[in-house]
């Protein structure tokens, strides 16, 4: 069942970035077919206090690089999302999609019960069994950035909708 549990995850991450991967290969088709600049989407934020697209692509593949680290006993790769390009946020979403595929050899149940401590910023740190790192930490903020990133790709004109943020589900679609 843990083992399960940790390939689940695996593939949640994997389909997820593909889906990301996939809208922004669309935005780029439809913004260059109306002669629109990505720069849109790149500055764009949903409130004033909120980090940029860039920031939110590179901070959902934190999730999942996290993720892979922990369980091949290794540190996660440090990125910053600050002078990114379209082009290297795209690689980045492929080099963790590849990162996860490479930790699947890796799984190991004893990881759910072992303690994961989390530094936040001043002088505080979440101590979590692994269970809990992957149910509350890494999960919840995953599709945080995932869907902040959806919609921000929207909000600035992408024509998409509930049916490609849920493509995931197309192999399980059956005709009546």
């Amino acid at each position: 069942m843990t083992v399960h549990k940790l390939m689940q995850a695996c593939d949640i991450f994997d389909s997820r970035l593909q889906m990301l991967g996939n809208l922004m290969a669309k935005a780029q088709g439809q913004f260059a077919g109306e002669d629109r600049s990505l720069d849109d989407i790149m500055t764009a934020r949903v409130a004033p206090d909120m980090l940029p697209f860039p920031y939110q692509i590179v901070f959902a593949c934190n999730q999942p690089n996290g993720f892979a680290a922990w369980v091949m006993g290794e540190e996660a790769p440090e990125t910053s999302a600050e002078t990114m390009s379209w082009e290297e946020l795209t690689a980045h979403i492929t080099e963790t999609r590849s990162r996860i595929e490479k930790c699947r050899a890796a799984l190991d149940p004893s990881h759910l019960e072992k303690i994961k401590t989390i530094n936040l910023p001043g002088e505080m740190y979440l101590e979590l069994n692994g269970d809990d790192y992957l149910a509350e930490w890494l999960m919840p903020n995953f599709y945080f950035h995932v869907v902040t990133a959806y919609n921000l790709m929207r909000m600035k004109g992408l024509v998409i909708g509930k049916a490609d943020y849920m493509q995931h589900l197309m192999p399980h679609v059956r005709q009546k």
